[in-house]
Parts: C-alpha cells; structure tokens; sequence
C-alpha cells in the first residue's frame, strides 16, 4: 500500500488529458493503471476493464487502495478513482477538471453516480497482524497463510 499511496501522490496536480498516461497529462484509467504499475500491479487500460478486476468491496468495507467506479456517462462505468481515507469518503482520481486531485465519495455528484469498488491483490504489503493476514487470505482464496 505505501508504494501506491507514493505512487498516486507523485500525480497531484497532473492535468487531465484524455487517453493521457504520463505526467503531462492523464485521464483517470490511465492514472490508475500507471499508479498500480508502479507498484507492481499490472491493470488493464479503462475504467470499463479495470471494472472486471479483482473482488467486488461493498461500499461499507472500503479500504486503502480500493479502486472505485463511477458511471458517469449513461449506463456504462466510465471513471475510476483510488480510495485514499475510507473514515474520511477520500478517493482520489484524474478530474477533467482540476487534473489529479482529491476528492469525495459524499459530494452530490460522485455519490449519485458511485458504482461500486473493486479490490486487486495488495501485492507488496507487509502484514504483520495475524488477523489480517488470515483476512486477506480469506479475501483473496490463498490457503496456508502463515503469519511472521
């Protein structure tokens, strides 16, 4: 988690530019996939695919790290964002607006149009808790977890 949340921040500020994946300029998948890249986590390109990746979280159970979708433009998912402070409804995302930029799951806008979220394999994270440890296993189908 802390190489994505290193990952993301280097972003703030990036303008939006659509299909854009560098820092000159990014849209919102493409900022994603790049984050996660960086961290090792290999994602698909669009929000839509992106969309079919990992566990579906309930909105409730949010963490860290979590990807969450929005359909902005009809029916289809058409924006995504990284949960950064679930206590706080803080994601953060590629804005057309205001470029790489924080924002909230409680503002009108985003709440009305919330999809749901997903969560990929947290590959990297030092757990040293064993109940979180055998949560995610449990999570994520690995049997034999063995905590340190």
């Amino acid at each position: 988690m802390i190489r994505i949340e290193n990952a993301y921040k280097s972003y703030i500020g990036v303008p939006y530019v659509w299909g854009g994946t560098t820092k000159r300029g990014m849209d919102c998948s493409g900022f994603v996939q790049r984050v996660f890249g960086e961290a090792g986590i290999k994602l698909p390109r669009t929000s839509s695919q992106q969309w079919m990746v990992g566990r579906t979280i309930e909105r409730v159970l949010l963490e860290k790290g979590d990807l969450v979708f929005f359909r902005t433009a009809g029916k289809r998912i058409s924006h995504v964002g990284i949960m950064t402070s679930p206590e706080k409804d803080q994601f953060v995302h590629a804005s057309s607006s205001k470029g790489v930029s924080y924002a909230s799951l409680g503002w009108r806008y985003f709440d009305k149009r919330y999809a749901g979220a997903r969560r990929v394999f947290p590959h990297g994270i030092a757990v040293r808790e064993p109940e979180v440890l055998l949560r995610l296993a449990w999570m994520f189908g690995v049997s034999g977890a063995v905590a340190r």
